[in-house]
């Protein structure tokens, strides 16, 4: 790994905590989480504005709003969890929930196959 890599890395984990922390420590979670998540969204506006949208298909726009549907449920849920638990709780379980559930997920409705490498994975 480049040292380049494990200073992006490394930044990105920082960052990724602090947002966090940011929110735990708001005074307000929701509206914290929801206006970074406009932010995060007008930030790539025009990235999707140059995008020809046009040619997208019925399932692209459908898997389109499932994400944005599925971004506001996470909001909803993290925003409950950070103002009712310790972020040294909250924190490590919302991380680590994802590596398990997705896998399931893909198992569950696209009948994707977890390998033994990626299970080692998952439980690591």
């Amino acid at each position: 790994m480049t040292a380049a890599a494990l200073l992006l890395i490394t930044v990105s984990a920082l960052m990724h905590a602090s947002w966090n922390y940011l929110t735990k420590s708001s005074r307000d979670k929701l509206v914290f989480l929801w206006a970074t998540g406009i932010e995060g969204s007008l930030f790539f506006l025009p990235l999707l504005l140059w995008t020809d949208t046009g040619s997208w298909s019925a399932r692209v726009w459908l898997g389109f709003g499932l994400g944005a549907g599925l971004r506001a449920l996470y909001f909803l849920s993290l925003g409950a969890a950070y103002a009712r638990g310790d972020l040294s709780i909250v924190y490590p379980v919302a991380r680590g929930i994802a590596p398990v559930l997705v896998p399931l997920a893909a198992a569950v409705l696209l009948g994707e196959r977890l390998s033994a490498a990626g299970g080692l994975g998952v439980a690591a």
